[in-house]
């Protein structure tokens, strides 16, 4: 898949950056380093939490985020998951790793460079015990691209997008011609299947696996916990959360404000959503079962906004959309680290990209020396302990560009404009009547879209629209062309014994 060139560069980097770490290691070591446990939520939409919606039964979720707690409702991600995840592991935009076009298909021979370091790559040189529960969906074709070889030290879940959430059975009716089931089995432990917990919610699953972590970790070592739920993913046909959970919303009239449109599937990702928040408690009470949860960082998000049918609310627009409503996570950080009880106001100059994520934790593990050269990573810490300005000016939120189909997708905010230039979707859809098309948004007066300001005479806007236009094509210079291969043969889990399996790429 890569040079050996691009393997030699990577080892020569892993080498030079351990000897930077072992060296800076006194002064960046002084204080003990925290631990981190990253939580991240799979297509959470903008209007399903507590503290956005009040029929939303999150009350743990909202009570961390207010207590020692950030609320970051300017946190921006890609509209799609692959390209999100890969953000966060590489601390680089989508568009530059060619993986901006769509997520990663089930049985797609792609995956994330493995010449790039990664997040918990880089946190174990520093000296974290590095751990992983819940969806990768980052590639798995070639082992080099399983979570054990890109920086964790266990590996517990589900390679690919969406696995019945009781079976862990993921459903390919659709490539019934092409392969010879339509079914195939998608949970790991490390590099084997695994049939634990048959029967059991995956969420309470993962949560039950992520609480281990923590029991089994040792105090010696600074932890990185990255827990990546795959609710509340759709579809739940057949896949009701327990009972419980159910019964958190029966006498509930609606889920959604009155006039937005629901159907069942309002109350399913509601109690799915309900599930996260009780496991995040359960997390929470097992670091302060072990005795680490003082000196923790713990950092919520979705990978996307919600999908066509959860609810974004008041955003425009969803998942797979350039919109806020596709592209603006519910998020908050909390820490006992943080002095005070605050909430802190989000206000203006507060964005930031998941792709910051890599500086930022980087930089409160005291590991700043091993953040990778051109990466597109700023350290948004002072932004969000001590409620600063945020550093960024700018997020690139897509760039890509099909001429075989003739499309074209880009867009970008810059202080409180936004410029969508090109179609409003992904280019996996093909929609090439909008290449032309332009949209600029004052997000500061108009947050919901409704107000193109290319339908007024605004000259200002007009000029900052041009002034975004000419940074994209500075970026264009930098964009990778998306390799988009057809699902392969080799990928049959018939040829594996039914289970979704590495080793054909």
């Amino acid at each position: 898949m890569f040079s050996a060139v691009s393997r030699q560069c990577f080892a020569c980097y892993l080498f030079l950056t351990c000897v930077t770490a072992r060296g800076g290691k006194k002064s960046e070591k002084s204080e003990k380093q925290p631990n981190i446990i990253f939580i991240l939520a799979d297509d959470l939409g903008w209007n399903e939490v507590s503290w956005h919606n009040s029929n939303m039964q999150t009350p743990y979720l909202e009570a961390l985020s207010e207590s020692h707690g950030v609320r970051l409702e300017q946190s921006y991600v890609a509209p799609k998951c692959s390209p999100s995840r890969a953000a966060l592991m590489t601390g680089i935009y989508p568009f530059r790793l060619g993986m901006q076009r769509n997520a990663i298909g089930r049985f797609q021979p792609v995956g994330l460079n493995y010449s790039l370091p990664t997040l918990p790559l880089l946190l174990k040189q520093g000296g974290y015990a590095t751990h992983m529960v819940g969806k990768w969906h980052l590639g798995y074709c070639n082992p080099d691209f399983l979570p054990t070889n890109r920086g964790f030290d266990t590996f517990f879940g589900q390679y690919t997008h969406k696995t019945d959430y009781y079976t862990r059975k993921l459903n390919f009716w659709e490539d019934s011609t092409y392969y010879k089931n339509t079914d195939a089995y998608d949970l790991y432990e490390n590099s084997s299947p695994s049939y634990e917990g048959e029967g059991e919610f995956s969420t309470d699953l993962y949560t039950r696996k992520a609480e281990q972590v923590i029991a089994k970790h040792q105090a010696d070592k600074p932890l990185f916990l990255y827990l990546s739920y795959q609710a509340p993913h759709m579809p739940f046909q057949g896949q009701d959360p327990p009972a419980k959970y159910m019964k958190m919303y029966k006498n509930k009239e609606r889920i959604y404000q009155p006039h937005l449109r629901e159907d069942r599937d309002a109350v399913l990702r509601a109690a799915a959503i309900s599930a996260i928040d009780n496991g995040v408690k359960k997390i929470v009470q097992s670091l302060k079962a072990s005795g680490i949860y003082d000196n923790s960082i713990i950092i919520f998000s979705s990978d996307n906004g919600g999908s066509m049918n959860a609810s974004n609310y008041p955003l425009k627009g969803f998942k797979t959309q350039l919109y806020e409503g596709g592209i603006r996570a519910v998020g908050f950080v909390h820490s006992k680290l943080f002095k005070k009880k605050k909430k802190t106001k989000q206000g203006k100059n507060k964005m930031m990209y998941i792709s910051d994520w890599m500086a930022t934790l980087l930089h409160v593990a005291r590991l700043d020396s091993l953040l990778p050269p051109n990466v597109d990573s700023l350290n948004m810490w002072p932004m969000i302990r001590q409620g600063r300005r945020s550093d960024r000016l700018e997020i690139v939120l897509n760039l890509d560009q099909d001429p075989v189909a003739g499309t074209w997708s880009a867009a970008i905010r810059r202080d409180k404009y936004k410029l969508i230039w090109g179609q409003q979707y992904l280019l996996f859809k093909q929609m090439a009547e909008q290449s032309c098309s332009q949209e600029l948004y004052d997000l500061e007066a108009d947050p919901n879209e409704e107000h193109n300001l290319f339908a007024s005479a605004d000259k200002q806007a007009m000029k900052k629209a041009g002034l975004m236009r000419a940074k994209l094509m500075e970026y264009f210079k930098l964009m990778k062309t998306p390799a988009d291969p057809p699902s392969a043969r080799a990928a049959d889990p018939a040829r594996f014994g039914g289970v979704v399996s590495t080793g054909w790429c």
